[in-house]
């Protein structure tokens, strides 16, 4: 009888190791089969993001080519239109369409830049930049053209036209650059200006520029009289992703300053004073603007 007790507690403690020994295998084949899934998985989302990566540089290449052949066609009008406009620049209205058309042009020419900015030769030329000739070119176009700010009111655009706008300036005012970016900064200065003349009341606008050379920089300020929002100082300073709620054509100036000021070193910021009911633009350039690769 005892026998057979002590054979029952042999047949129960190798029928408990035998389950034990059951659901480790189970374990293991679960765990490998948990491996095998979460390889393929990789593997397959490897496959998926190489395949998007190659589809998108396709696109980007396909994009690349098409604005560059566009940019072609029309830069070859455009020279056209330059060269003959330019023989006749004594004309005032003729003056007026000259500086638009090379405007178009330097803006093609910089979107090609900044496109193939990895891939081109720059020649290594430095130049020479006057921050108040800049800007005394800008306010001159753009007085010329307000009919581009697409003002709300006419009486805007008339009170604009009448505007002067003072330009102080203290120290060296000019700084080196690469000639490959003289007319990024050109096109820096056209959007801050264009955007001051845009942000001001309908009676009474006001702009004032100031231009600063220090030691190490030079800080160009423009100043208007209609404070702008916070949604959109914080978003030109990089406080938040969120674009504001703005025109289609006051964004995409913006984006472009920001795009360039990025590259090339140079501090932007917009600050709105609510009590004054003032917006001032800062641009800090430094002494000489340098390529880095």
């Amino acid at each position: 009888m005892a026998k057979n007790t002590q054979l029952r507690k042999e047949n129960e403690r190798l029928r408990v190791q035998l389950e034990i020994l059951r659901i480790k295998e189970a374990d293991k084949e679960k765990t490998l089969s948990n491996l095998i899934n979460e390889k393929t998985r990789i593997m397959s989302t490897t496959q998926n993001t190489v395949l998007k990566e190659k589809e998108f540089q396709t696109q980007t290449d396909t994009w690349e080519k098409i604005i560059d052949e566009m940019a072609h066609s029309i830069n070859s009008d455009v020279y056209v239109a330059v060269s003959y406009l330019s023989q006749i620049s004594s004309n005032p209205i003729a003056n007026i369409a000259l500086s638009h058309t090379k405007q178009i042009r330097d803006l093609i020419n910089l979107i090609m830049l900044y496109l193939k900015r990895k891939d081109i030769e720059f020649t290594g030329d430095i130049v020479d930049v006057s921050v108040k000739e800049y800007v005394d070119e800008q306010i001159n176009t753009i007085k010329n053209s307000l009919s581009t700010l697409r003002l709300s009111t006419d009486e805007h655009e008339e009170a604009l036209s009448e505007v002067e706008v003072p330009i102080e300036t203290t120290g060296d005012i000019n700084f080196k650059t690469p000639i490959e970016f003289k007319d990024a900064i050109s096109l820096i200065i056209k959007d801050l200006m264009r955007n001051a003349f845009k942000n001001t009341p309908e009676e009474n606008p006001n702009i004032s520029v100031k231009i600063t050379g220090g030691e190490k920089d030079i800080k160009l300020t423009i100043q208007n009289n209609k404070a702008i929002s916070d949604d959109f100082s914080n978003w030109f300073n990089g406080n938040t992703d969120v674009e504001p709620k703005i025109s289609k054509s006051s964004k995409v100036g913006l984006r472009v300053i920001l795009k360039w000021t990025k590259y090339l070193g140079i501090n932007a910021i917009l600050i709105a004073n609510k009590l004054d009911d003032t917006t001032t633009a800062e641009l800090i350039f430094p002494r000489e603007i340098k390529h880095e690769e």
